[in-house]
């Protein structure tokens, strides 16, 4: 076994991030390995966080929690990063999707695909 650590950006969808945690507590060659949330959100990344540690002890699973607010330090020493950030949220993707719509464009094409392409490339900035 060999002890990793997983950062995960955008950690704040409760139903994405335990999906992913599930999978992670399953997998026998990640004991002791660290997972780290990352969210602009404390509130839902206190939740998140608080799910998966649940999670993982009555599944008996042993891996380690943090949580941060800070992309960089999700990213520190990290040896995997799971980029699942949207940015402005699903609300604003709603409210980009009713846009676009009314001006004859379809979901997907909306200005917010901009902020996110923005966001890719920060985080591969970041992890260079």
């Amino acid at each position: 076994m060999t002890e990793v650590k997983i950062g995960i950006i955008g950690a704040g969808s409760a139903v994405f991030s335990m999906s992913l945690v599930r999978d992670l507590c399953l997998m026998e060659g990640l004991k002791g390995s660290t997972v780290c949330f990352m969210d602009i959100d404390k509130g839902r990344l206190s939740l998140v966080c608080g799910l998966a540690e649940r999670y993982a002890d009555e599944t008996n699973s042993d891996l380690k929690f943090e949580q941060t607010l800070e992309r960089k330090e999700v990213m520190q020493d990290a040896d995997f990063v799971i980029n699942t950030a949207l940015v402005g949220g699903h609300e604003n993707r709603l409210v980009e999707q009713r846009v676009g719509e009314e001006h004859g464009y379809h979901l997907g094409l909306s200005l917010g695909r901009f902020h996110q392409f923005n966001l890719m490339l920060d985080v591969a900035r970041d992890m260079e």
